[in-house]
C-alpha cells in the first residue's frame, strides 16, 4: 500500500504542476509567506525532477525491503512448513493403510 500511495502522490504532483499550476517557479516550504527565508524558489522543470527523483527513490527503497522480509519470512517458516508436510504425509499414509485395511476386511 505504500508503493501504491508513493505512486498516486507523483501523479497527483505530475498533474497538478502540469496541467493546472500555471506559473513557472515553484514556491516550497512553510511558515509565514511574508518571509522570503521560509521557502525555496525553483524552476518548475527542476521541481518536478526532484521529486520524481524522490519518488522513485522511495518506491526503489521499498520494494527492495518488501523483497527482504518477503525472503526473511519465507526462510524463518521453512522449519515449520518441512514439519506440516512432514505431518501431512503421515496421515495421508496412516488413512491410506486404514483404508487399505479396511477394503480387505471388507473383502472377506
Amino acid at each position: 500500500m505504500s508503493v501504491i500511495t508513493v505512486f498516486l502522490w507523483m501523479v497527483w504532483q505530475l498533474i497538478f504542476y502540469l496541467a493546472i499550476y500555471k506559473k513557472d517557479t515553484v514556491y516550497s516550504g512553510m511558515g509565514n509567506a511574508n518571509d522570503e527565508s521560509n521557502y525555496i524558489k525553483s524552476g518548475k522543470k527542476q521541481y518536478i525532477f526532484t521529486f520524481l527523483a524522490e519518488g522513485l527513490t522511495i518506491i526503489g527503497l521499498l520494494g527492495y525491503f518488501i523483497a527482504v522480509i518477503s525472503q526473511y519470512v519465507t526462510l524463518m517458516n521453512a522449519p515449520h512448513d518441512k514439519i506440516d508436510r512432514e505431518t501431512a504425509r503421515q496421515e495421508k499414509a496412516a488413512k491410506e493403510a486404514k483404508d487399505a485395511a479396511d477394503k480387505a476386511a471388507g473383502t472377506k
